[in-house]
């Protein structure tokens, strides 16, 4: 009940609450806001467009598809970004003043559910600058139930022997 979970057991649905985003006052005015990015981006201002990684009702790799189209000329390739030590998402910029971004952690209320990492991306776009660089430590080792898992940052996909234990490596840039 605490994570507000439907039991099992449950016979009737759960109350829509304000947070849900779908609900009866909830007014979808615009069917593609696209052209009015566009417009913006046309007239010489800065966009930042971003995402958390857990966002269930706009996943990232929508916008990430959205935004690389708009874009066009990658300024700066894909590349982690970090804040206060730690890794916080990846972001991509553009030559024409788009700059895309995820944010680790987050669902899509980010400044909510991720406040540092938040102020650290908006700041930085505040001042025109890019996003800070994340050079720590790019893989974690995690339990998957039949191996352990790596998940680096160099792009590549595999399967190794380690000891006498499968782990599973799986690189992301």
């Amino acid at each position: 009940k605490a994570l507000n979970a439907i039991p099992s057991n449950a016979t009737e649905p759960l109350t829509w609450q304000m947070w849900d985003g779908d609900g009866p006052n909830y007014n979808i005015t615009v069917a593609d806001a696209r052209p009015y990015y566009r417009e913006v981006l046309d007239a010489g201002i800065p966009v930042l467009i971003y995402n958390g990684l857990r966002d269930t009702a706009l996943p990232f790799n929508g916008a990430e598809n959205w935004t690389a189209d708009m874009g066009k000329t990658v300024s700066e390739p894909r590349r982690l970004w970090g804040s206060s030590g730690s890794a916080a998402g990846h972001v991509t910029a553009y030559a024409n003043g788009l700059t895309f971004a995820t944010v680790q952690g987050a669902g899509h209320l980010v400044p909510a559910d991720r406040p540092i990492p938040a102020r650290t991306m908006i700041a930085a776009f505040l001042a025109r600058e890019p996003l800070p660089a994340y050079n720590g430590k790019k893989c974690n080792r995690i339990w998957l139930g039949r191996g352990w898992g790596n998940f680096c940052g160099d792009g590549e996909a595999q399967s190794q022997l380690e000891g006498d234990g499968e782990e599973y490596v799986l690189r992301y840039a």
